[in-house]
């Protein structure tokens, strides 16, 4: 288990990350993707989902369109009014409603992805928890409501969450039928997608007791290969650190 002082340096990182960034960017560069500066002097260009993620949305034609260009799509065509939605939520369960429709509608768009690869709620949802973590982490349009929105982001569920014990149990895990090797597409359901926030959201209690501060969520995407311990000043510069 963490100790204070650590949990609380952790805590103070995670906050100049997700509440006062710097630099921060426009939504359609963090969608489309922007140069970021790594700790070598040098660039990279990042987006909010990589690559690695859309390998695993799996096409009928080669030839057309696949995952990456229907998320992104939906993004350039509706950002505008997403981010004003965005602005307008009020509670963890109305951002939990507006990703959930904005689902529904790019799910529709993935007519060139085999059925198969869209049964699992994660399969979706986790993409679209990326988006938003990355948006309001960062995203010039939203600083006005960063510091609100940021305690209701949901923690984006995949292999490297899975594998933290300091996030979840062997014991939780075997609950809700996945392990240390679990992928993220391996959370099939909607009922068991927020058990797992809503251990993760145990978790952050017990963090924030230990600490004397607040721990959110969001918190542990830093945890994983130690990203709190880099350098850099917003998510994207982490990533790279």
């Amino acid at each position: 288990m963490i100790d204070r002082a650590t949990l609380q340096q952790v805590i103070e990182r995670a906050e100049r990350i997700f509440l006062t960034p710097r630099p921060q960017y426009a939504w359609q560069g963090i969608v489309t993707g922007v140069e970021v500066s790594d700790s070598r002097g040098g660039t990279q260009k990042l987006a909010a989902v990589s690559q690695n993620t859309w390998r695993g949305f799996h096409k009928i034609n080669k030839e057309f369109p696949g995952a990456a260009e229907g998320f992104r799509g939906y993004w350039l065509e509706n950002g505008v009014r997403f981010l004003r939605e965005l602005g307008d939520v009020g509670s963890e369960t109305d951002l939990d409603a507006l990703v959930d429709r904005v689902g529904e509608a790019v799910k529709a768009r993935l007519t060139n992805i085999r059925p198969t690869m869209l049964r699992s709620y994660n399969k979706i949802r986790k993409p679209l928890d990326l988006y938003v973590e990355h948006g309001v982490a960062m995203a010039g349009e939203l600083a006005e409501v960063r510091s609100r929105l940021v305690p209701w982001l949901r923690l984006p569920l995949d292999s490297q969450m899975f594998q933290l014990p300091d996030l979840f149990s062997d014991g939780d895990l075997r609950r809700l039928h996945l392990s240390r090797q679990s992928t993220y597409r391996e959370v099939d359901s909607i009922d068991q997608y927020h058990a797992l926030q809503l251990l993760v959201k145990n978790r952050t209690r017990e963090f924030s007791a230990l600490a004397g501060l607040p721990f959110h969520p969001i918190y542990f995407d830093l945890w994983w290969n130690d990203r709190h311990r880099r350098s850099g000043g917003n998510l994207f510069e982490v990533n790279l650190g």
